[in-house]
């Protein structure tokens, strides 16, 4: 039986990542592309920082082999590409934070100007309320440089931005297939794929102990930036012709890759409050408190990528049940409101139940500085 030409595209993007990884980790040291444990890195060793480059070579080949008759065209190649040159500078030379946001912004209006793919804000919340077109680009703009960082913050174990961005991808694969819009599922399939070949070097699994590359910031700024683009994308009909019925409405969208957005979200909200930049970096992510509670690395990400999973999951059962826009919206304070307290408080009732259950357990040091004013220690210190 032949394999469908798409099906041919999507086995290359596979094993073009899983050939080019290998290659890359070679030259790794070369292209000043290595990360090495320090500072809040507690990584073991100096670990490639070249998956991002491979992610991003695997869907180039095919999309441009496909002529991007299935796609979007130029643009996203081209902001993908910029998100990931900024990336690789950032891995090798730690560019200025502000640097870093303009170029995100440089790369988000360059995906979306060509084909005047512009959210409304009556769009998130699920109405039919408009803004001033003027307003409309930087609201869009806006929306993307945060699902870019929301992914780049997330990136913190192993598998985890990876894991997240590949179940926030096939939600929004499905819910295209779906809506009638084919010509909107080639693209984040093709990533989908390339995010897999990768996950075979990232995540942990038996055969493999930990991570032996990592995304880098290449590769989650351009996971995020291509999530975001395609779910203005899939919400906007006039972009592929579908009838309105058939489009998720944005807030169901938004439930796919809640998990990271809700953490980026809560996190600088949190260091704000005390006083801290925003753009600095600390290990007060969700994936830092799960560690601290006693979970293991490989638990903490698989439990964070269920979560994210199973957020995905009520946003498309609410599409499917033909839940209105607005109510989908109301519904999203919900996990957001559990994730805050767990962040606050929760992480400690986790911890208690974890150290009777496992009373011997310990979990990693971690830096004093790790939340401010207060150091991480063992499990059973904690408890003491």
């Amino acid at each position: 039986m032949n394999m469908p030409p798409l099906g041919m595209y999507l086995l290359n993007a596979f094993l073009i990542v899983v050939v080019i990884i290998p290659l890359l980790q070679r030259n790794a040291a070369r292209l000043g592309l290595l990360d090495l444990p320090k500072g809040r890195k507690m990584h073991d060793g100096a670990i490639p920082l070249t998956g991002g480059i491979a992610m991003f070579a695997a869907f180039l080949v095919p999309a441009m082999n496909l002529q991007l008759v299935l796609g979007a065209g130029w643009e996203l190649i081209a902001g993908l590409g910029i998100l990931v040159a900024l990336g690789v500078a950032d891995d090798a030379f730690d560019i200025n934070p502000w640097m870093k946001l303009c170029g995100q912004a440089a790369a988000a209006a360059i995906m979306t100007v060509p084909h005047a793919n512009f959210l409304q804000l009556g769009q998130i919340v699920g109405s039919e309320a408009a803004i001033p077109a003027f307003l409309a680009l930087p609201l869009t703009i806006f929306f993307i440089v945060g699902i870019i960082n929301a992914f780049n913050m997330i990136d913190g174990l192993d598998g985890l931005a990876g894991g997240a961005a590949a179940t926030a991808l096939a939600w929004i694969v499905f819910a295209a297939w779906l809506s009638g819009a084919p010509n909107a599922v080639a693209e984040p399939m093709l990533i989908l794929f390339a995010v897999l070949g990768f996950l075979i070097f990232n995540l942990r699994h038996r055969w493999r102990p930990r991570a032996s590359v990592f995304m880098g910031d290449a590769g989650s700024m351009m996971l995020g930036g291509a999530i975001a683009f395609f779910a203005i994308r899939l919400a906007l009909p006039a972009a592929e012709g579908q009838p309105s019925s058939a489009v998720p409405p944005l807030p169901a969208i938004l439930w796919f890759f809640a998990l990271p957005a809700f953490d980026t979200l809560l996190l600088i909200a949190r260091r704000l409050a005390d006083g801290q930049n925003p753009l600095v970096g600390d290990r007060r992510h969700l994936h830092h408190l799960l560690l601290q509670a006693g979970l293991p690395p490989e638990r903490a990400t698989a439990g964070v990528i269920a979560a994210n999973g199973v957020l995905g999951g009520i946003g498309f059962a609410g599409w499917q049940l033909g839940m209105s826009g607005e109510v989908m919206a109301a519904a999203l304070a919900l996990p957001l409101l559990m994730h805050g307290y767990f962040v606050c408080r929760g992480w400690r009732h986790l911890q208690r139940l974890l150290l009777r259950e496992t009373p011997s357990a310990e979990v990693a040091q971690f830096p004093a500085d790790a939340f401010p004013g207060e150091a991480f220690t063992t499990v059973r210190d904690r408890a003491a």
